[in-house]
């Protein structure tokens, strides 16, 4: 037993758990305020960089109110953004948006016309892109042909004047994370493209950036090697824990490798969320469109419902919407199910029991994935609903069928809104 001045202590028993309030938390390795971006390099070009990852000309990072020749050009205005250590933040948005200027503003290789960029704790607003400590990595990386495999991941060890042994040993483990370790010394120019996308993401970590940017890395390959490089992605992640922000226009990538989702529309954020909170409530409609989140289906209040002419009540109404009020609503295919129909299946739906239904027909049945989708007739207007078809006892083409969705997540947006 413990003893204080010659007495003993009562014991004090287990340790008692922390707080949740005392549980650290990872720190910012990114952080953005206010940040704005022209499109392309400055000077209003939008090409790609050259040569994976070198700027298109010889760009300056501008200083946090920019130059003034710059103020009138489009880009991204206004991002606020905090990403941790350790998370992989996936952003997404429609060809064109500005999702590589975002990823080249915080390399620092597109001037910053307003605002700061915080890597690390310091502000890199005005730092070069070799001083911010992030990498960019482009979707079509490219090795140096000439050296092996050991010697392109050693090479950003080799110009930062990094001891010889630490260098053999960092290689040897981003090479291990990779899992290409046996292929050290065979030359980059004989490697495949799986294995190239794998060397080069090895490269990109081994000095250890507080922030890695992936752009695109997944877009060119088959969806073999699509399984390959995110299992190597995934890896790195999970031993070196930069911040990641990748890019895609997958959303199949989103499932795959994100702990949260940014949505880049019309130069700004429009949502940023967990994929759980970001497909179960949109927070517009420009965003449930661009997630394809389901058939538009205009509709009115009624009571408390919001009614449509063909389907009847969808969804209870939230909110303080007037008496008569229109909106758009949505119906996420996963909260819509089928069945055979019957002879009382006649009415249209009154969200009794807590669900909708409505009569229907089945049109067709496709197969973009690994299970059939029925395409449904509705109504006089032929509304048309793709619907996931589940067990083995599937309706034909042809058959009266019944649409049935759970209405609490039939999403709404009021006209003011929409």
């Amino acid at each position: 037993m413990p003893e204080r001045d010659g007495r003993p202590m009562p014991d004090p028993g287990p340790p008692t758990p922390p707080l949740a309030s005392d549980v650290p938390t990872p720190a910012p390795a990114l952080i953005l305020r206010d940040a704005t971006f022209a499109f392309g390099d400055g000077s209003g070009h939008r090409g790609r960089p050259r040569h994976g990852g070198a700027p298109a000309g010889p760009t300056r990072a501008a200083g946090p109110s920019g130059p003034s020749g710059l103020a009138g050009l489009a880009g991204l205005a206004g991002m606020n953004l905090v990403v941790t250590r350790g998370e992989r933040l996936i952003v997404l948005g429609p060809s064109g948006v500005g999702k590589t200027t975002l990823l080249r503003g915080v390399a620092g290789l597109t001037p910053t016309l307003r605002g700061t960029i915080e890597i690390g704790g310091r502000d890199v607003t005005a730092l070069p892109p070799e001083a911010r400590g992030a990498v960019y990595l482009h979707q079509s990386p490219v090795l140096f042909p000439h050296l092996s495999v050991e010697g392109n991941v050693a090479f950003p060890l080799q110009i930062r004047r990094i001891p010889d042994p630490e260098i053999r040993a960092r290689v040897r483990e981003a090479l291990d994370a990779v899992r290409l370790e046996r292929l050290a010394t065979r030359s980059a120019a004989a490697l495949s493209g799986g294995e190239r996308h794998r060397v080069a993401l090895a490269r990109a970590v081994v000095a250890r950036p507080p922030v890695l940017l992936l752009d695109e890395p997944l877009a060119s390959l088959d969806p073999e090697l699509r399984g390959e490089v995110r299992e190597a992605i995934l890896a790195l992640q999970t031993r070196y824990a930069p911040a990641l922000i990748l890019v895609t226009h997958d959303l199949a990538d989103v499932g795959h490798l994100a702990h949260r989702v940014g949505v880049l529309l019309d130069g700004s954020l429009a949502q940023v969320a967990t994929p759980d909170v970001l497909f179960r409530d949109p927070t517009s409609l420009a965003v449930a469109r661009f997630l394809g989140m389901g058939p538009e289906l205009s509709v009115h209040r009624v009571g408390r419902c919001w009614h449509h002419p063909d389907l009847g009540a969808l969804a209870p109404v939230e909110g303080d919407a007037d008496a008569g009020a229109q909106g758009t609503a949505i119906l996420p295919p996963a909260s819509l199910s089928i069945r055979r129909a019957s002879s009382d299946d006649t009415q249209r739906s009154d969200l009794d029991g807590g669900t909708g239904s409505a009569p229907a027909t089945l049109e067709g049945i496709q197969y973009p994935g690994p299970g059939p989708t029925a395409t449904l007739r509705i109504g006089e207007a032929g509304i048309r609903v793709s619907v996931p078809l589940h067990g083995p006892d599937q309706p034909q083409v042809g058959d009266r069928v019944v649409l049935v969705w759970d209405p609490n997540r039939v999403r709404v947006y009021p006209r003011a809104e929409a």
